[in-house]
């Protein structure tokens, strides 16, 4: 029986790709949260969403829904004046 040998390059390269997906999705996750927190939105909430969802899945969910104004009035001040 012959085993076949993949060789040390392989290795190096498929632990680098996995680390960069994994990088990407932490990176994303970050992304999402302070992008919802400038918009007014609970950012915690949209980091779970990107999180737990099938990655990409959840970034591209947060993508379409998210408001289009980045600076929205603090919380507390919408209904003064």
């Amino acid at each position: 029986m012959q085993t076949i040998s993949y060789g040390l390059p392989l290795v190096v390269f498929a632990f680098l790709l996995v680390l960069g997906a994994f990088m990407a999705y932490l990176w994303s996750i970050v992304w999402a949260y302070e992008d919802a927190e400038s918009r007014g939105k609970s950012g915690l909430l949209v980091a779970l969403l990107v999180m737990l969802a099938v990655w990409p899945i959840g970034l591209i969910v947060w993508l379409m829904l998210r408001p289009r104004d980045k600076h929205p009035l603090p919380r507390g001040e919408a209904g003064s004046g």
